[in-house]
Parts: C-alpha cells; sequence; structure tokens
C-alpha cells in the first residue's frame, strides 16, 4: 500500500508539474532586443507572439512589421532599429492576446495616411508625442481620436504618435515637453489654447493659409501665467517649446 501510495504521489507530482510547464510555455515572457540598431533574433519556439511593454526608447521604437515581428517558420522573434521590449509568447487559447494596460504609451500610426485602428484597454487617452512628420500631423478629432465604446485609438491621414492610455488618477494627462514640437490650431476663426510645459515657445511653420497668418502678439502667442500657446482667428502652425519666443495674451 504504501509503494502505491508512493507512487500515486510521484504521478500526480509529475502531471502537475507537466501541467505547469504547459502553461508556462503557453504563456511567456520573453525580452528581445537590437543592440546598436542591429538585427537580432530571439528563438521561443512557437507563437503566437505579442509586444507586452517597449523597453527602448525613441528612435528605437517597436513597430510591429518594421521594427519587430515573428517569423513562425523558424519560430525567433525578428527585431531592429534599436527595437528592445518583452514579448507575450504563447498568449492563445486561455491566455488571450494581451491589450496595452492603463497607464503605459502605445504607438498607433496610420500607415501610407490609411486608416488604422490600436487597441487598448481603457480610457482616457492623450497624445504624448507625435512621430509623424507634416503633412500627416496628428490633431485630435480631425486625424486621431478615441472610441470609447470599442477601446480603440484611431489614426488616419499619416498621424504616427505615441499615446498614453489611462492618464485618469495617478498617473496625470501628459502634456508636451520642453523642446517640442507642438500643433495649435484656430478652428473656425475661433480662439483656441493649447497647453504645453512651460516656454519660451517659437512659432517653427505655418500651416494655416492667408488670410488666417500666424502673427506673434496678434494672432498668436504664449502666456507664461498658464503655459499656453493662444491663437485666434484661423492661425494654425506648428510652435516649439523651450526656446525663445514670449508674447502673453493681450
Amino acid at each position: 500500500m504504501g509503494i502505491r501510495r508512493d507512487l500515486a504521489t510521484c504521478a500526480a507530482a509529475a502531471l502537475a508539474a507537466l501541467f505547469t510547464a504547459n502553461v508556462a510555455a503557453q504563456a511567456t515572457i520573453v525580452t528581445c532586443e537590437s543592440q546598436n540598431y542591429r538585427n537580432e533574433e530571439c528563438r521561443v519556439g512557437r507563437g503566437p507572439v505579442a509586444l507586452v511593454r517597449q523597453l527602448s526608447t525613441p528612435p528605437g521604437d517597436c513597430i510591429e512589421g518594421r521594427t519587430w515581428g515573428f517569423d513562425p517558420n523558424n519560430g525567433t522573434i525578428w527585431v531592429t532599429g534599436g527595437c528592445r521590449a518583452e514579448f507575450r509568447v504563447g498568449y492563445g487559447g486561455a491566455n488571450p492576446r494581451p491589450s496595452p494596460v492603463a497607464g503605459m504609451t502605445v504607438i498607433c500610426e496610420s500607415q501610407n495616411y490609411q486608416n488604422a485602428e490600436c487597441q487598448v484597454e481603457g480610457g482616457p487617452v492623450a497624445l504624448a508625442r507625435q512621430l509623424s512628420a507634416p503633412p500627416g500631423n496628428c490633431i485630435e478629432g480631425r486625424t486621431w481620436g478615441f472610441d470609447a465604446q470599442r477601446s480603440t485609438i484611431w489614426v488616419s491621414g499619416g498621424c504616427r504618435a505615441e499615446f498614453r492610455t489611462g492618464y485618469g488618477g495617478a498617473p496625470a494627462r501628459p502634456i508636451p515637453g520642453p523642446a517640442t514640437t507642438v500643433v495649435c490650431e484656430s478652428q473656425d476663426y475661433r480662439n483656441a489654447e493649447c497647453p504645453v510645459a512651460g516656454g519660451p515657445v517659437a512659432l517653427v511653420r505655418q500651416l494655416s493659409t492667408p488670410p488666417g497668418d500666424c502673427i506673434e502678439g496678434r494672432t498668436w502667442g504664449f502666456n507664461g501665467g498658464n503655459n499656453t500657446i493662444w491663437v485666434t482667428n484661423g492661425c494654425r502652425a506648428e510652435f516649439r517649446t523651450g526656446q525663445g519666443g514670449y508674447a502673453p495674451r493681450r
């Protein structure tokens, strides 16, 4: 009886260990990195694979299909261009594909100026940093937005940017940091304000056409009292924060 009991105990332990190993194999976290912006491969066996957390900083953004991907033919994650991230391997079945959690940064992009959507855990959502260049400006409500019903960020018109999800509560809504370029616009010739981290501010490039000229002190300026760029009378432009240019609103 004692031998049978021991054998049964060992068999149960072996099955439990095998089950744990299978679960671990189905859903493990792997770090793969492109050192010095070189191509690298990380063998993981079978997929599927999803990016969980980007560890690299720009310009080493991790963009699926461009700077990282999964090759099912040889069971490897490939990275390039400085991408370094944690990847979830085997999210199928009981482990659904993870979506970005609240309080993290997500890259969403409109490739070839086509409409695109990026699934996130939930809102609210704020643009943290524009990565695209004009004419692919990211303008909330026009070329990007958040669909709360479907928990998706949508982008169009070439907009490519980093978005902060779930900034409510502890993580406050991000505003553009110093020495960054911000698009501020007076829609339908109305007054508008754009919050920034601080001044001074300088106009880099006017995007509007006459009669919506951007004239410092008349149709645009910087209010140091509340750290906002103000625009009016149709002015629409790119402004550089953190360098010369100061005009309190009259």
